[in-house]
């Protein structure tokens, strides 16, 4: 192949055309000839480097990371792993593992029987001693695994809450992918008790709080049970075809707070003042059912196209209360509130500013009965 292409390059290009793609191709053979496989057994009988057989395979994770090369796979066998990991760069809060470096980590048999597990502080969950579930460098995977009991620091360390958020997993942006895994009764001081940053597909969240995800991209997964100020399922994320059902928040957005949701189901979530389903959010092919909260059971504010909105509760706007500049197209709903002067006074209150301006806007609106969902859904498209 080499040849081939020195040949090439030898009779349509220049000398240093030549010698720089030589140069690439021989960094990326090479590359590919280096990348390896190395294990993790809890029992395996001779642990020791390079860590490239089950009979030597590394006890906890983290040994077998420190030893992987960039592009090397960590393949992971049963076992609850709880031991290990270290803090990454300057931080402070420890990692469970620690990915610093564009790697592939993956489970055997997958989440049920492949755990990694942080620590609580006692009696404050966050804290000085907390340790993370998992940190993921950009470029990194990780595929097949149960992440529990991780928590963070009290420290506010905004805009990237590196120590602050993401006490399942704290990943470097979108680019770093989790797969198959759930994320359990994990904790965080400010952001993503589960999840902060990264594409999560085909994955649970469950039980987290301050939040099940934080700036994720999450597809086809599931979120439940997750509890925040902002957005108890999720807060600034974009959602595709996934389920939120019985998370909560003290504030606003039960289920989502802010972000972009397609083809998403919201069932059964609450919040304290408004958005028991969404807030502020844009929801397109969504369908907001039994959530409910002070104002706006379904939806609170934000832009919906195309959904379905029924049997939610609420003082104010049992579906769907409009005051902060939203917009309602092709939606089908049993009762929809335009209503202004309070919601700005909450806002005004949780934001410490005055709203930038109202609009409200329904285009084709076709009631539902309490009997049922409209039967013109179907028929009318955004």
């Amino acid at each position: 192949m080499l040849t081939t292409i020195y040949l090439c390059l030898r009779v349509f290009g220049s000398k240093s055309m030549r010698m720089a793609v030589m140069a690439g191709t021989l960094l990326a053979t090479t590359a590919a000839i280096q990348a390896a496989t190395r294990y993790v057994w809890q029992e395996s009988p001779s642990p020791g480097p390079p860590y490239d057989t089950w009979a030597n395979a590394a006890h906890e994770i983290q040994t077998a990371v420190d030893a992987a090369q960039t592009g090397d796979e960590i393949v992971v066998t049963n076992g609850v792993y709880a031991t290990g990991g270290r803090a990454v760069g300057t931080n402070v809060l420890a990692n469970r593992v620690a990915m610093d470096r564009p790697l592939v980590v993956r489970s055997v048999n997958g989440p049920e029987v492949t755990i990694i597990q942080g620590y609580q502080v006692p009696d404050t969950t966050n804290g000085d001693g907390a340790v993370r579930c998992v940190y993921l460098a950009e470029g990194a995977s990780l595929s097949g695994f149960t992440l529990t009991n991780g928590a963070t620091r009290t420290t506010y360390d905004g805009p990237t809450y590196h120590e602050s958020g993401g006490g399942g997993v704290w990943c470097e942006s979108t680019n770093v992918v989790v797969s198959d895994c759930v994320l359990t009764g994990n904790s965080a001081y400010y952001r993503g008790g589960g999840a902060y940053g990264g594409t999560l597909n085909n994955c649970t969240l469950t039980g987290n709080s301050d939040g099940g995800a934080y700036g994720c991209t999450l597809n086809n997964c599931t979120l439940s049970g997750n509890s925040g100020y902002y957005g108890g399922g999720a807060e600034q994320c974009t959602l595709n075809n996934c389920m939120l059902a019985s998370n909560s928040a003290e504030y606003g957005g039960g289920g989502a707070y802010g972000g972009t949701l397609n083809n998403c189901t919201l069932t059964g979530n609450s919040a304290e003042y408004g958005g028991g389903g969404a807030y502020e959010a844009t929801l397109h092919n969504c369908t907001l059912t039994h959530n409910r909260a002070s104002q706006g059971g379904g939806a609170c504010g934000g832009t919906l196209n195309n959904c379905i909105i029924y049997f939610n509760t609420a003082t104010q706007g049992a579906e769907l209360l409009h005051g902060l500049d939203a917009v309602a197209r092709h939606c089908h709903a049993a009762e929809l509130l335009l209503h202004h002067a309070d919601a700005d006074q909450r806002r005004r209150q949780h934001h410490g500013r005055s709203p930038t301006g109202q609009r409200f806007a329904l285009e084709r609106h076709f009631p539902l009965s309490r009997s049922g969902p409209c039967r013109l859904c179907n028929r009318h498209r955004y």
